[in-house]
């Protein structure tokens, strides 16, 4: 085996033992000590390099910042997906306190002969 490839099945073994350490957290815990840990786990994958490389060329491409402004950013992020990601595996265990059958009951409602405008939450790039 390689040295590139034993470096690489660490850093999966890594990536792999913080996101069981999240989802067991993601359960037990409530959210203000739940999100501290993900921005913790997100400055983990930042200093672990997790697709850090990529994430520096599209801010490069992008331009318009200095390279420690671009550091900046680029921290802020890994902490941001942490959160965000944490926040995605508690809606998992999490149901919604109601369905849209009960938000919305066609038979019931008034607009329904004329038509209903629904407007609901979003959950980052997810439909709640």
């Amino acid at each position: 085996m390689t040295r590139r490839r034993r470096i690489h099945n660490i850093q999966y073994a890594v990536e792999y033992a913080l996101l069981r350490i999240a989802l067991f957290a993601a359960r037990l815990a409530p959210r203000p000590p739940t999100l501290w840990l993900a921005t913790q786990i997100g400055n983990c994958l930042h200093f672990c390099g997790l697709r850090r490389r990529v994430a520096e060329q599209n801010l490069a491409f992008v331009g318009g910042w200095s390279e420690t402004e671009q550091a900046a950013i680029l921290s802020r992020l890994y902490r941001a997906m942490g959160r965000y990601g944490i926040d995605v595996v508690r809606s998992l265990f999490q149901m919604p306190p109601m369905t849209m059958d009960e938000i919305v009951d066609d038979t019931t409602t008034p607009a329904a002969e004329r038509g209903t405008l629904l407007v609901i939450a979003h959950f980052g790039n997810w439909e709640v």
